[in-house]
C-alpha cells in the first residue's frame, strides 16, 4: 500500500506468480506475474501498488557459446502503460562475449517524470544496441557498448564500464555513460560472498537533461549463522531536484527445527516532494511462523503499519494472515484466512475492517484414482462503520460469497474431462445507498488431451449468468499446457470470451484475447 492512498479506500489485494522452465533442452522459459490493487494487502508494497505487471523471457540455447532470446515486460495502471519487447542474441567464449539487441518501446509521455524516481531513464521508441566485453582471466573484465535511436525520443548512447578483483576478497564496478539525455556514473563495491555473509554497496549519480541531476546509495548485507538463520539488511537514498527517498528494511529468519521456523521483519520508507512540499512515510513491522507435522502444515504472519502524511497519521493497519494444509485419507484440505483492522486518527468515528477468508478441498478416492473430486469456499468483507460521514459516491462497501464444485475425470490416459460449477452472492453498497445484491453462476465444461511428453491441449465451453439482472453471455477458451514440474504447468491460450472465470474479481468483461498463465494441477 502506497503512504498516498486515499484512506477512504482500505482493503486491496495483491497477486505474486512466477515461474522457470527449460523445455526440449534447448529452450529456456521465465515468466513473472503481479498485480495489487489500491489499499491495504498482506503482501502490499509501495513500488507496486495500483499496478499490474507481467514480464516474459525465451531464449534458444544454438550451442555452448550462443544463444538467441525475445523478452517482453508490460506495467499497467489506472493512469499509465509501459511495454517493452526486445529481441536479441549473445555470443561468448572464455575471453570474449558479444551482444547484440533489438528494443521496441510502447509508453505514454506522463511516465517520464516518474522515471527519474525510479532510476528508470527515458527510452527511445525504438532502439538498436551493441555491447563487446574481454575477460582479463579471473581478476577482472572490462566492456565497451552503446545504442542507437531507430525512432522516438533521440537516446543515443556509449557507455564503458569493468568489473576487477580487489585484494582476493572484493570486487570493484564501474560504469559510466554518455549521451542524448545526459550522462551517469556507477560505481559499486561487492565483497566475495562467504558460507557467512555477503555485502555490496553501490553509488549512482546521473546527470539528465530532462529532470536535472540525482544520485543514489544503496547498502545491503546479509549474515548467516546457519544456512537457513539469516539476518539481512539493506539501506537505500535517492535525492533529486525534486524530493529524496530513503528506505531501510530488516529480515530475520530462525530456523528451529524440522518442524518450526519463524522471523520477523521491519519496513520503513520515507519519501520528501519539494515540488508540493510534502512528506509521506510508512512503518511497518511483521513476525511470521511455519510449521509442518507429517502431513499437515500451518503458517501465519501478523503485521502492523503505519502510514504518515507531513507528519500526521494517516492510518494505523494491524493485518492477521493464517493457512493451514492437511492430507487425510484421500482428502487434501487447504484454508487461507486474514483479517485486518485499519484505523484513522483524524478521522475519530471512522474505522475499517475487513476479511479474506479462502478454503479449498480435493479428494481422489484410494480405490477410483480416475477421479479428482475439488471444492472451494471463500468469504471476502470490506466494510466501514454505520457512523461513516464522508462517504463519496464512488467508495464501495461489499460483502463476497463464493461456492465452487467441480470435478476432473481421466477417461483414459489421453483424455480428461473437466466440469465445474460456481455460484457467487455479492451484496454491494455504493455511497449512501442501500445494499445491492446479485447472484451470479459461472458454468465450466471441459475436454482435455495429454499429448508428447505431458504437453496438455484444452478446450473449454464457458457460461456466465446474471440471476438479479437476467443476462448471460457464453463462449470458448482454446489452450496449451506445458509442464514445469509435476503438478505445475505453464499455460498459452486464447479466451474467446469477455469474462473471467475467477468470480473473486470484478465483472469488467475486458479479458478477451490471448494470455499466458501458471496453472497448478492436482
Amino acid at each position: 500500500m502506497n503512504s498516498e492512498t486515499n484512506s477512504d479506500n482500505n482493503e486491496g489485494e495483491m497477486y505474486l506468480a512466477e515461474g522457470k522452465a527449460r523445455l526440449f533442452d534447448k529452450l529456456a522459459l521465465n515468466i513473472l506475474y503481479a498485480k495489487q490493487t489500491e489499499g491495504f494487502s498482506s503482501l502490499s508494497s509501495s513500488k507496486l501498488n495500483g499496478q499490474e505487471k507481467f514480464s516474459g523471457k525465451l531464449e534458444y540455447l544454438i550451442n555452448d557459446n550462443g544463444k538467441i532470446g525475445v523478452a517482453y515486460f508490460e506495467q499497467d495502471s489506472d493512469n499509465e502503460k509501459l511495454s517493452i519487447t526486445n529481441l536479441g542474441g549473445t555470443w561468448a567464449n572464455e575471453y570474449l562475449d558479444i551482444k547484440l539487441e533489438y528494443q521496441y518501446q510502447d509508453t505514454n509521455d506522463i511516465l517520464i517524470r516518474e522515471w527519474n524516481y525510479f532510476d528508470v531513464t527515458p527510452k527511445a521508441k525504438e532502439l538498436l544496441g551493441t555491447k563487446i566485453g574481454l575477460q582479463f582471466g579471473k581478476w577482472g573484465n572490462i566492456y565497451l557498448g552503446g545504442q542507437y535511436t531507430v525512432n522516438g525520443l533521440e537516446n543515443d548512447q556509449l557507455f564503458l564500464g569493468g568489473v576487477f578483483e580487489v585484494n582476493n576478497k572484493y570486487y570493484l564496478g564501474f560504469e559510466e555513460r554518455w549521451g542524448d539525455i545526459g550522462e551517469a556514473t556507477t560505481v559499486n563495491i561487492t565483497k566475495k560472498e562467504t558460507e557467512k555473509e555477503s555485502n555490496s554497496l553501490s553509488f549512482t549519480q546521473n546527470r539528465i537533461g530532462i529532470g536535472g541531476s540525482n544520485f543514489a546509495i544503496d547498502f545491503y548485507r546479509t549474515y548467516k549463522e546457519s544456512p537457513l538463520n539469516e539476518l539481512t539488511f539493506s539501506s537505500g537514498i535517492m535525492v533529486d531536484d525534486s524530493g529524496n527517498r530513503m528506505t531501510q528494511t530488516i529480515r530475520k529468519s530462525n530456523y528451529i527445527n524440522e518442524k518450526l521456523r519463524w522471523g520477523i521483519g521491519y519496513d520503513n520508507t520515507s519519501f520528501e516532494d519539494n515540488i508540493v512540499s510534502s512528506s509521506v512515510s510508512r512503518e511497518a513491522a511483521n513476525v511470521w511462523y511455519w510449521f509442518k507435522e507429517n502431513e499437515f502444515k500451518n503458517k501465519g504472519k501478523i503485521e502492523w503499519r503505519e502510514d504518515l502524511l507531513m507528519e500526521n497519521i494517516k492510518s494505523r493497519v494491524v493485518y492477521l494472515e493464517e493457512s493451514i494444509e492437511f492430507n487425510v485419507y484421500g482428502f487434501n484440505f487447504s484454508g487461507k484466512g486474514g483479517v485486518g483492522y485499519a484505523e484513522y486518527p483524524e478521522e475519530n468515528i471512522d474505522r475499517f475492517d475487513f476479511t479474506n477468508i479462502f478454503a479449498g478441498l480435493s479428494y481422489r478416492p484410494v480405490y477410483y484414482p480416475e477421479l479428482n473430486i475439488l471444492g472451494k469456499y471463500v468469504y471476502l468483507t470490506d466494510l466501514y462503520p454505520e457512523s461513516r460521514v464522508n462517504a463519496f459516491i464512488e467508495d464501495s462497501e461489499y460483502k463476497k460469497t463464493i461456492y465452487t464444485f467441480g470435478f476432473v475425470w481421466d477417461l483414459c490416459r489421453w483424455i480428461e474431462i473437466k466440469e465445474s460449477i460456481a455460484f457467487r452472492n455479492l451484496e454491494e453498497k455504493v455511497g449512501a445507498r442501500d445494499f445491492q445484491e446479485s447472484e451470479v453462476y459461472l458454468w465450466i465444461n471441459g475436454l482435455t488431451i495429454n499429448t508428447w511428453k505431458d504437453i496438455k491441449i484444452t478446450a473449454e465451453y464457458r457460461k456466465l449468468e446474471n440471476l438479479t439482472f437476467k443476462d448471460s453471455e457464453s463462449g470458448y477458451l482454446l489452450e496449451i499446457l506445458f509442464p514445469i514440474k509435476k503438478v505445475l504447468y505453464i499455460g498459452v491460450g486464447y479466451n474467446f470470451t469477455s469474462f473471467d472465470d475467477d468470480l473473486i474479481n470484478e465483472d469488467e468483461y475486458d479479458v478477451k484475447g490471448p494470455y499466458l498463465r501458471l496453472v497448478g494441477v492436482y
